[in-house]
């Protein structure tokens, strides 16, 4: 089997789909099929397409950000103010309106390519939406390397990190999203605020991702800047995964973040979101699923459960071992399956 898996960059850079286009191709090969890296302009010479984004034509698709509309209609309600952001969200309105003209091709009849859901809620909502294509959609929750994130080759450079900042007595949040507001850093600032009184009181430290001038601002009149700890892109996540003794994800928007399922393999404890599907693979176990995102009182309650040292070593074991019910190399092999089977429907 030769397999394309169609992702254009250049349309709309995603370093997450990006890695995951990767990762299917390297399963792939270790399978001793053929895989190819396409475009929706170059996809020629492949037996089966996979598309990790909307396109007019495949033969598999993954929509790992959801529905068009709903990634959009998060990104709009989470938009910050100002001149640069407005015009971003122009770029990004005419690019969803081009996906959502292809997303209707693929989904809005009963033949069509097979989907493959990140989690069981985006398939119901996407069964809500499109409902002639339910009977060919099925769900493949997403994976995560548990050899590649592990806490413990990490810890020394994880106490590191905390030294340097100056945080290492302290009880450290990270926050590590790559899109500020759609993960929710706002209402983790707000959080801050509200739980400053509390013993031990939570820091922030802000990875991936640089800490907006707004959010600054509104630390500084809440009180709570010297909380703020930003230290902007980094190029790998685990020393500061390892560092922390929570992530706090309070996303707006998240068919099944890869994120929370790197810190549970990490053994880090996740407060996260109902929106976020990641929340299927951890049930009641290695964390706090809050009931919806822009909630910071709920927020800093859940700080305060989990400043608990005594509990977080146990949501730490219990982290662990859900990301190892999850591990990637068992969702590739189920993406690759009905490619597979779309191959050999055609030799017969």
């Amino acid at each position: 089997m030769k397999l394309g898996v169609l992702l254009d960059p250049h349309v709309a850079p995603d370093a997450r789909a990006e890695e995951l286009a990767h990762d299917v191709m390297a399963r792939c090969r270790e399978r001793d099929d053929e895989a190819h890296l396409i475009t929706s302009k170059d996809a020629k010479g492949v037996d089966v397409k996979l598309a990790l984004q909307p396109t007019h034509d495949c033969d598999v698709y993954l929509p790992l950000d959801g529905l068009v509309a709903d990634a959009h209609a998060a990104a709009v309600r989470v938009r910050p103010p100002g001149l640069r952001a407005w015009l971003r969200h122009r770029a990004a309105a005419a690019r969803a309106r081009s996906w959502q003209e292809a997303e209707q091709q693929l989904l809005g009849g009963a033949d069509g390519p097979l989907v493959l859901a990140v989690s069981e809620a985006l398939r119901q909502r996407l069964r809500v939406v499109y409902p002639q294509a339910a009977g060919r959609i099925a769900v493949v929750p997403r994976g995560v390397d548990t050899e590649h994130f592990q806490r413990e080759p990490w810890m020394d450079g994880g106490r590191a990190l905390r030294r340097e900042l100056g945080l290492d007595p302290a009880y450290v949040a990270l926050f590590a999203s790559r899109d500020p507001w759609r993960g929710g850093l706002e209402t983790v600032v707000r959080a801050l605020a509200q739980a400053r009184e509390g013993d031990p009181s939570v820091h922030v430290v802000v990875a991936g991702c640089r800490l907006p001038d707004v959010l600054r601002r509104l630390a500084r009149q809440l009180g709570v800047e010297a909380r703020v700890h930003p230290v902007g892109p980094v190029d790998d996540l685990r020393p500061w995964l390892a560092s922390a003794d929570v992530l706090a994800h309070p996303t707006w928007y998240a068919p099944a973040s890869p994120l929370v399922l790197e810190a549970l393999a990490m053994s880090l404890p996740v407060i996260t979101t109902s929106v976020d599907g990641a929340r299927e693979v951890m049930g009641q176990r290695g964390g706090i699923v809050l009931e919806g995102p822009g909630e910071p009182e709920a927020l800093a309650v859940a700080f305060g459960t989990l400043a608990d040292g005594g509990l977080r070593a146990f949501t730490r074991e219990d982290a662990r071992y859900v990301a190892m019910r999850t591990r990637l190399a068992t969702r590739l092999d189920q993406v690759l399956e009905p490619c597979r089977a779309v191959f050999e429907r055609r030799g017969a």
